[in-house]
């Protein structure tokens, strides 16, 4: 078995070929890229330099010893490497059951759905790109022909195969499901 940020996988490539991504721009030039299933914010702010600056705007994580917490219950995190370190300490007694949502570099907005499901949203910028990449990297995809494919297909789910194959389009995360569910 495998531990991936509190989750238990068997230790088969198959568990991890198979992935979900999107992405779309906006007409006021912001883009959104949309990682899924084993993405996690911790594997998100790991790939940032720890001084960079962060600012938390929600925060839910249940299943700890009090039951659960919230923005209210957390310190004051003022950069990638304060939110690591205090994700890391309240990860190991809630695990990953956690939704979060923070603004990065004071401009990149990153969300969490039960960490697994990772979101970026920001204006169209090298850096956003850049993190991007590198998160797919750290995955195991090709982040350049990852990235061109969830540009070139703006506002649909791809279903992606390690390195850099794309299976499947599909215009709602339902399709995608149905198709995929062995996701």
């Amino acid at each position: 078995m495998l531990r991936m940020d509190g989750l238990l996988f068997p230790l088969d490539e198959d568990v991890f070929v198979l992935d979900r991504v999107s992405a779309d721009i906006s007409e006021e030039g912001v883009v959104r890229y949309y990682f899924g299933w084993r993405t996690s914010a911790r594997q998100a702010l790991r790939l940032l330099a720890p001084e960079t600056p962060f600012a938390l705007r929600e925060l839910f994580m249940w299943g700890g010893p009090s039951g659960s917490l919230t923005i209210a219950d957390a310190p004051e995190l003022e950069t990638a490497g304060d939110a690591l370190q205090w994700l890391n300490q309240e990860l190991d007694h809630y695990g990953d059951l956690i939704n979060l949502t923070c603004l990065v570099g004071n401009q990149i907005e990153l969300s969490t759905h039960d960490n697994t499901e990772v979101t970026m949203k920001g204006s169209v910028s090298p850096e956003m790109d850049r993190w991007a990449a590198s998160l797919l990297k750290s995955l195991g995809f090709d982040p350049t022909a990852i990235l061109g494919a969830m540009n070139q297909n703006g506002g649909n789910f791809l279903a992606i195969q390690k390195p850099a194959t794309v299976l499947g389009v599909f215009d709602t995360f339902e399709a995608l499901n149905k198709a995929h569910p062995e996701g």
